[in-house]
């Protein structure tokens, strides 16, 4: 039986990164945060390379946590071979959750879900049109089971769908290029840069920077747009308040889990320090 969601941030970590500098920092916000855990396929392909069940399993078993969840070692574009290392892996007497992979017959999520209470759905994380119209095509067979998609975290198709879980790395993006995407509440957001911040923010970017106790003009000094991977500067702090504000937002209101994608052990520092500080605004301020 799936559990309700929690108030704990969700966040989803590569076997590729989970160094020991993560593990550390996995192992000291355990009882504040859930971990999934990917097998890191994708970063693998990427790269040229594959990933074996047997190095997948001695990733996992180095992690000082029992993860929330973790998905099965799949391959990129080979739905058979996906499912030879998923039922490798259950063998070895693993749970992982499953993944039905693009291409592969429809018929194949009845045999998953015979298995297993949630399924995820890969080759969707590209940004493509295609992959949105893939989900479209997609959902009707999925019907209302359980299914976490695969880096595809459209806010339209999950208030449509709501999906048990998704998982996210845009919001990382914007302040690693010099932008900012500041969320307003209610499923709206503003998107601006430096440039464009500097001739005349409107009232509205003005408004939204001080609900965050930020103080809009400090944006205006061009140190504050540089990331530094610890928070020092507002993009940063404006940008892990605005999504973790929205997760909290979107788990309330839809009930899906948006499991954000961490790379390094100082993405964990700066998400639970905004998440830290929207508590205490909660409990300071029960009306905002």
């Amino acid at each position: 039986m799936l559990e309700s969601p929690s108030n704990k941030l969700n966040f989803l970590i590569s076997l590729v990164y989970a160094n020991d500098m993560m593990k550390t920092k996995v192992k000291e916000v355990a009882d504040r945060a859930d971990f999934w855990i990917d097998s890191g396929a994708f970063t693998a392909w990427k790269k040229g390379t594959e990933i074996s069940v047997e190095e997948w399993e001695a990733s996992l078993e180095t992690l000082p946590i029992r993860p929330e969840r973790y998905f099965t070692l799949d391959v990129i574009g080979n739905p058979e071979r996906t499912l030879q290392n998923y039922k490798q892996i259950r063998s070895m007497g693993y749970d992982p959750i499953p993944i039905f992979t693009r291409g592969d017959d429809p018929k194949m999520l009845d045999y998953y879900f015979d298995q297993t209470e949630l399924v995820g759905v890969g080759g969707v994380a590209r940004g493509q049109p295609s992959d949105r119209r893939y989900i479209k095509w997609l959902m009707p067979y999925i019907d209302e089971r359980p299914v976490h998609l695969l880096g595809f975290a459209a806010r339209e198709f999950i208030g449509y769908y709501k999906p048990y879980s998704v998982d996210t790395s845009t919001w990382a993006s914007g302040f690693m290029f010099g932008s900012l995407r500041i969320y307003l509440g209610k499923g709206r957001w503003v998107t601006i840069n430096r440039e464009k911040y500097k001739k005349r923010p409107t009232k509205e970017v003005l408004d939204a920077i001080s609900w965050y106790d930020e103080d809009p003009h400090k944006l205006r000094n061009r140190i504050e747009w540089v990331n530094t991977s610890r928070g020092k500067h507002m993009i940063e702090r404006l940008s892990c308040k605005s999504w973790v504000r929205y997760v909290l937002e979107v788990r309330e209101k839809l009930g899906t889990k948006v499991c954000l994608v961490t790379v390094d052990h100082t993405d964990i520092d700066r998400l639970m320090a905004a998440a830290e500080y929207l508590e205490n605004r909660k409990c300071s301020n029960p009306v905002c």
